[in-house]
């Protein structure tokens, strides 16, 4: 049977104690951290929202309050998601951005659940997906509800609210259950009941019961696997094995478990087990050495089936000896040692033996040998300048003055603060570089210029240049959030658009029906999310769009067209309520007022019940003067008011009628 990966945001939303879901269909977690909430979501199955807003409010009847001043959206850029993931980058760069983009759609199930996961394990993934938001802006004990509203092509939609969740309190979940460690073929086999709570788990080792020495010993979050309908995989007795003898006979195991938010669980109690006993002690593998100015740094490999505490440097001049010993013993787990202050041109052999806590110590390893080569670098290169063409730049330095010099390497980097590549692995001999960039590039290059001599020592690199491409790339359309008709005026409000460089957007309108376009006024600046077309003919619709403008004077496409009428506000005369009584036979209270004032299109009878607000119960057909509430209750007092409406919108109310209702019987 296919298996798929457990993804904890969907399998745990019936069991998870954070907030209950509302759903209108997105998975929506909600909990408590230490630094305020976490919010978690997925995407929908089909096609993906073009980001999300995140919106909070304190109570079922307070109004919602959006947190996100500009969308959620997944992070295309690699040096903003290394930023954002910093040391972890490098584990999921693959996965956010694959060498190939058409892995993502050969097989779209798996690899959408590997994204899920990721997130699940390593909150820094869910940021750059898009997926999750923090507030740190929540008051501990106060207990919040939220929403998550979706940008899709039909424009905004609330996708799910979560219930009422209280702030702070955190508390690590408790840790897994059952924990066991088994001798086996290859180590110490690892097991323990899993939970539904957890997408992944850290194993821990140490030679102290009390756990104070205990350290990590996966790399990676340990992950379990489940079948489609749910049922364990019971193949394997074995969640994690230990293969590396620990120091001590005696080793002490615990185990923690990871939450859809990253959160780490309380560990297991201790878990001991006795390593069968190792006699033989044999020399480190892989003795490798590099030099490094007048240090040679020496490295090694423990091998698998030793007990080896520490190890030993030494040291000769040649091949057969006498070596003498460097320094003192190196403590395990450190595999290196660095032997300073050799001599440059000098040729150096080392081995390296092992020792146990009895004292007892192995053979030598084979030599490794070091030779200190000339480490001097030549100097910087400088007065560097930088012709920019269509898709290529040319680079010319001034020639360094070096006996002994190679050429140069050019590095360039899409970013300031980016990694600077080399594109140049054979030395340059001459002065200058021409580098290809693609036609369509519309963000500037980073490049720097470093000498090589004749013994490769390279010099500190060059200040950096910054090369702009002709920027020939129009920005994408701006999309018109909101139209709304004003006196003789359209108000008119659309969101920013996602590239940097737009510097501002020209607002064009137009009657309906006319050919030409007409612009207001001189182009916005980016900061301005909003204007007001003035001066218009009331009660005519116009249609308005909008072009974004870049740093390079590219225009974006018009923004889809939308339409508007202008309003004419002007003071309704107000209704003349004349008066509200309950009347037995009517079984109700009777409204009745005098004929409306002209133009008015819509009457409205409101009540308001002491200590709230004025709520429509009528709205009466034109040339009707009087409305019979039925809906009142007997013992209690109302106030009636009469709203009136023309067809621009205008509005206005009568005075307000007191009546008392008379207790039932009465």
């Amino acid at each position: 049977m296919r298996r798929r990966l457990l993804f904890a945001g969907i399998a745990i939303l019936g069991a998870f104690a954070a907030a209950p879901l509302t759903a209108q269909g997105t998975p929506f977690l909600v909990a408590p951290t230490e630094r305020g909430m976490a919010l978690r979501w997925v995407w929908d199955e089909g096609a993906r929202p073009a980001g999300y807003f995140i919106e909070r409010r304190a109570s079922t009847s307070a109004p919602w309050t959006r947190l996100t001043p500009q969308p959620l959206t997944r992070i295309r850029d690699r040096a903003a998601a290394r930023a954002r993931l910093g040391d972890q980058f490098d584990r999921y760069a693959g996965l956010l951005f694959p060498d190939d983009p058409r892995a993502e759609r050969s097989d779209p199930e798996t690899f959408r659940s590997m994204l899920m996961l990721s997130a699940d394990l390593e909150p820094g993934v869910a940021h750059v997906l898009g997926l999750r938001y923090d507030d740190e802006s929540a008051s501990p004990g106060s207990a919040y509800e939220y929403r998550l509203v979706a940008i899709a092509a039909s424009g905004q939609q609330v996708v799910a609210t979560s219930g009422a969740v209280v702030a702070g309190g955190y508390r690590p979940a408790a840790a897994p259950q059952s924990l066991t460690a088994v001798t086996a073929s290859r180590g110490t086999s690892l097991r323990w009941t899993p939970a539904p709570q957890f997408s992944g788990y850290h194993v821990y080792r140490g030679t102290r019961r009390d756990g104070t020495d205990a350290r990590r010993l996966n790399d990676a979050p340990v992950i379990l696997f489940i079948r489609d309908e749910g049922t364990p995989i019971e193949a394997s007795a074995t969640f994690f094995t230990d293969t590396a003898p620990p120091a001590r006979d005696t080793a002490y195991y615990r185990v923690e478990g990871i939450d859809a938010f990253g959160r780490r669980s309380q560990r297991t109690a201790a878990t001991p087990h006795l390593w069968r006993s190792i006699v033989t002690l044999n020399p480190p593998v892989l003795v490798q050495t590099r030099a490094r100015g007048d240090t040679v740094v020496v490295s090694w490999q423990p091998p698998s089936d030793t007990r080896a505490t520490s190890y030993q440097l030494w040291r000769a001049a040649s091949d057969t000896g006498p070596f003498v010993r460097v320094g003192q013993r190196i403590r395990a787990p450190v595999r290196e040692h660095r032997d300073a202050g050799r001599p440059e041109g000098r040729v150096m052999w080392y081995r390296v033996t092992s020792l146990d806590d009895a004292g007892r110590e192995s053979d030598p390893s084979p030599a490794a040998l070091a030779e200190i080569p000339d480490r001097t670098p030549p100097p910087v290169p400088d007065s560097i300048v930088a012709v920019a063409d269509t898709g290529r730049f040319s680079l010319r330095w001034r020639h360094v003055a070096a006996p002994d010099l190679r050429g140069y390497r050019v590095y360039r980097a899409p970013t300031a603060t980016g990694t600077f590549a080399l594109l140049s692995p054979t030395p340059q001999a001459q002065a200058r570089f021409v580098d290809t960039v693609p036609v369509r590039a519309d963000h500037p290059f980073y490049y720097r210029i470093a000498a090589v001599d004749s013994a490769f020592n390279e010099s500190v690199p060059s200040a950096v240049v910054i090369v702009r491409p002709p920027d020939i790339t129009p920005p994408s359309s701006p999309k018109i959030g909101q139209l709304r008709g004003l006196d003789a005026a359209l108000a008119v409000t659309w969101m920013a658009n996602p590239e940097p460089d737009v510097v501002g957007y020209r607002l064009r309108f137009r009657g309906k029906g006319e050919p030409a376009w007409r612009d207001v006024a001189s182009t916005r600046p980016a900061t301005q999310l909003s204007d007001t077309i003035p001066g218009l003919a009331a009660g005519r619709t116009y249609e308005v769009t909008l072009v974004a403008v870049d740093d390079a004077g590219n225009a974006s496409p018009p923004a889809s067209m939308a339409e508007g009428k202008a309003l004419r506000r002007r003071a309704l005369a107000r209704p003349d309520l004349q008066g509200a009584s309950f009347e037995q036979r009517e079984r109700g209270v009777v409204v009745w007022w005098s004929a409306l004032p002209e133009g008015v299109v819509e009457l409205l009878v409101l009540r308001r019940e002491e200590g709230q607000a004025l709520r429509a119960i009528g709205a009466p057909p034109a040339g009707v003067t009087r409305f019979v509430d039925r809906t009142a209750k007997a013992g209690r007092e109302y106030e009636y008011v009469v709203r009136a409406r023309d067809a621009f919108g205008n509005a206005s109310e009568s005075r307000a009628r007191r009546v008392q209702i008379p207790e039932a019987g009465s």
